[in-house]
């Protein structure tokens, strides 16, 4: 079902039926789509003030809400606990015993924060990127069946390995693949998809 819902949001289904019955168009760049309890939560790219990253809530994919009744609810917001002064962009939501952790990229940088609710406030315990040393954008978080968790960043000579909670740690370097954006993994019958 997850592998379903990733693939969703990277065709990225951008219209949204509003009350009115009208048809309009769900404003987010680098959509992700994250599923629990029979619900879909939908965040992405902004890009405009005020800066951060809003949500989206839907019972069947096709009709979808700002969750507080508002016109925005923000789950990680600038200078509130998250680094980062501009571009916040392709974030990703990752649940893990219980915490739920959401990696996004501010200032070319890539960043993990974490909330006990799906609907945040996401924060860093050290307000901080996880390697400042180069840039790096557009992070996916994959977790596979042995309990070990990746943090993929496609701009980068590594992809890392670790806990959501700890520092990561190189996984492998100097990756020979061309530069790309929006990574995206999968596992399917032992068969592990990069794209």
């Amino acid at each position: 079902m997850k592998r379903f819902l990733i693939m969703i949001s990277l065709a990225c289904t951008l219209l949204a039926c509003a009350d009115s019955g009208q048809w309009s168009e769900i404003t987010y760049a680098d959509p992700t789509i994250f599923a629990e309890d029979g619900k879909y939560y939908m965040t992405g790219t902004r890009n405009r003030e005020p800066l951060g990253f809003g949500i989206l809530e839907s019972t069947d994919l096709i009709h979808w809400s700002v969750p507080n009744g508002d016109t925005l609810q923000l789950i990680l917001a600038k200078g509130q606990g998250s680094f980062g002064e501009k571009g916040f962009w392709a974030p990703q939501y990752f649940k893990d015993n219980g915490t739920y952790y959401y990696t996004y990229t501010a200032n070319e940088q890539t960043c993990l924060a974490s909330a006990e609710s799906v609907f945040g406030p996401f924060v860093q315990k050290e307000v901080k990127p996880i390697d400042a040393s180069r840039k790096n954008i557009d992070s996916f978080i994959f977790k596979d069946d042995d309990g070990k968790t990746y943090l993929y960043n496609p701009q980068s000579d590594s992809y890392f390995t670790g806990t959501a909670e700890t520092k990561t740690t190189a996984l492998c370097s100097k990756a020979e693949a061309p530069y790309f954006e929006a990574a995206c993994v999968s596992e399917t019958n032992n068969t592990y998809t990069f794209n």
